[in-house]
């Protein structure tokens, strides 16, 4: 099990239509992109504090992104935060969500970030959340904790 501790949930949209920041909601821009999508970037680092990760988990509810759609999300998203690593949410219900990333990462934190955004943005309220990576399901226990989000990945 590793435990991660949540510094920021932020939710956006990638769209057409312009660029700037609410308290609730941050705007991306990208003139080529058919529709908007929506984002979650989450910030955790491990309960030791010892190591941070910055994920933007990309959506599209409903209807699955066309891989051009995909290379014009990934590349707005990456101009905006160049530190964020961006993912997609390829299955998205109630207690479950399929993430598609590289091989090469560490999928832990990106669970956590996947779980998170799956309680703060969609109110499931599953113990745990299974999220697949690849060939591997984790089970992930979300649960807010005074002023910040914990996640418990096994």
């Amino acid at each position: 099990m590793m435990d991660f501790v949540v510094r920021e949930t932020r939710w956006g949209f990638v769209t057409r239509a312009g660029g700037g920041a609410t308290p609730e909601w941050h705007f991306v821009f990208a003139a080529d992109l058919p529709t908007q999508v929506q984002f979650c970037r989450v910030i955790t680092e491990t309960a030791a504090g010892e190591t941070s990760f910055d994920h933007a988990l990309v959506g599209a509810y409903g209807t699955a992104l066309a891989e051009s759609e995909r290379t014009i999300v990934e590349r707005a998203l990456r101009a905006e935060f160049p530190s964020t690593l961006v993912v997609f949410v390829t299955d998205r219900r109630e207690g479950y969500a399929q993430i598609d990333a590289e091989a090469s990462l560490d999928p832990r934190p990106l669970a956590a970030a996947a779980a998170v955004s799956a309680v703060t943005g969609s109110w499931d309220e599953s113990d745990p959340i299974l999220v697949s990576i690849g060939a591997e399901t984790y089970r992930v226990s979300a649960c807010f904790e005074t002023a910040h989000w914990t996640a418990s990945v096994k």
